[in-house]
């Protein structure tokens, strides 16, 4: 009896053998988190040196005067520092009454100094050549502040001068005085003064650039061309009707004004 083995055909060679299916990864369980633990609370710091002392008890302490420490009644010394409530007390040198009271008065006198040394001189000079300003002395505050003035008009104080320089010219001052035109610094000291010129019509001045206006209320008299002229008081505005009257330069309301011959 014959037996016959038939092989098996060969796949084709233009199909391709699929690849065995992959079994996907087996989940992994995440890491467990560690969790620090909390912080644990400080203790209250226990009553330092004195197992005796109770929280009922300290309304009956005494303080110690050198470091502040709380005692029984009963103790003599500190508990804390060890001294006695009967020692003298030492307190380090900046808290001493008498290093305090130094530097207080260091302080006070220094700005004493400042101030008399930033102070505007504003005393009344003598007129003439020596006595010449290179600029208006003013202040703040007024000595006698706002007046009434005839025919409805006022004189409103905004603080302090006193100069000292000489007439360009001068002309009636429409709120009542006199206004002049002053020559301060070397202008006022200069020999070839009567050489400036300078005019003065009903309502206004031709004066060199530097030349200082004043507006001398209740001042009659007035003065000619090269007088030596000093005056101090409040200066100000004048008003009629709430308008100012007399146009640029302060109003002055001398305490002293001074006239004296070139």
């Amino acid at each position: 009896m014959t037996f016959t083995f038939a092989e098996e055909p060969e796949p084709p060679k233009d199909q391709e053998a699929k690849p065995k299916p992959v079994p996907p990864p087996a989940a992994v369980a995440p890491a467990p988190v560690a969790v620090p633990p909390a912080p644990a609370r400080p203790a209250a710091p226990a009553e330092a040196d004195d197992p005796e002392l109770k929280p009922g008890s300290r309304k009956d302490l005494w303080t110690c005067p050198h470091c502040g420490a709380g005692n029984k009644p009963d103790r003599t010394t500190c508990r804390s520092c060890g001294k006695s409530p009967t020692e003298p007390v030492e307190r380090p040198w900046s808290r001493n009454p008498v290093v305090l009271g130094g530097i207080a008065a260091s302080v006070v006198g220094a700005i004493a100094v400042v101030w008399l040394a930033t102070r505007p001189d504003l005393s009344f000079r003598t007129p003439g050549p020596d006595a010449v300003d290179s600029a208006p002395r003013t202040a703040g505050g007024a000595a006698k502040g706002d007046q009434d003035l005839s025919g409805g008009r006022r004189f409103e104080a905004r603080g302090r001068i006193s100069v000292s320089g000489r007439v360009l010219a001068s002309r009636p001052f429409p709120g009542g005085g006199i206004s002049v035109a002053l020559a301060l610094g070397a202008d006022a000291a200069d020999p070839d003064f009567a050489g400036v010129k300078a005019e003065a019509t009903s309502s206004a001045f031709t004066v060199p650039e530097g030349a200082l206006i004043l507006h001398l209320v209740g001042t009659r008299e007035r003065p000619v061309r090269g007088t030596w002229l000093s005056v101090a008081g409040d200066r100000g505005v004048v008003t009629d009707q709430a308008r100012i009257v007399g146009g640029d330069g302060d109003a002055v309301m001398p305490e002293r004004l001074e006239l004296a011959a070139p």
